[in-house]
């Protein structure tokens, strides 16, 4: 039996995806979504100062994104601006992040009495045992 022909390869002309802004620059951005992009790229201690101003953005989503960079990057100097996001901050998931970067640049663990428990409401602290056991947060 003759053997059949191969399939045709047919290629399709597709954009190649976008890499994520290497600079800062990006961060001034109008659009939301380039400044949480581009914060999810950030990998260098240098960079932090660029990000402070973000932790007051108008959207939530950006707020959690500037602290989990700050966390990342791990600089010190950024625990104030931290410390008063977590003050002030009316998203939860922004608050939490901002908890979660003091954490990790502190070393300090959240337990009963500690600061990053007693910074959340009961019904706040709920909710994050909630993502907690869904794997959503450590």
């Amino acid at each position: 039996a003759p053997t059949p022909a191969p399939a045709a390869v047919v290629e399709t002309a597709q954009d190649p995806p976008s890499p994520p802004p290497s600079s800062t620059s990006e961060l001034s951005s109008a659009d939301p979504l380039v400044r949480y992009r581009t914060l999810e790229g950030l990998n260098r201690p240098d960079q932090a100062v660029e990000v402070l101003p973000l932790l007051a953005d108008d959207l939530g989503f950006v707020r959690r994104a500037a602290a989990d960079a700050l966390g990342r990057l791990k600089v010190s100097e950024t625990v104030p601006d931290l410390v008063a996001m977590a003050r002030r901050e009316k998203d939860v998931a922004a608050r939490l992040a901002a908890l979660q970067a003091l954490q990790a640049i502190t070393g300090v663990r959240s337990g009963p009495g500690e600061p990053v428990a007693t910074a959340l409401s009961a019904s706040e602290a709920w909710w994050v045992s909630r993502q907690r056991a869904e794997g959503r947060v450590p």
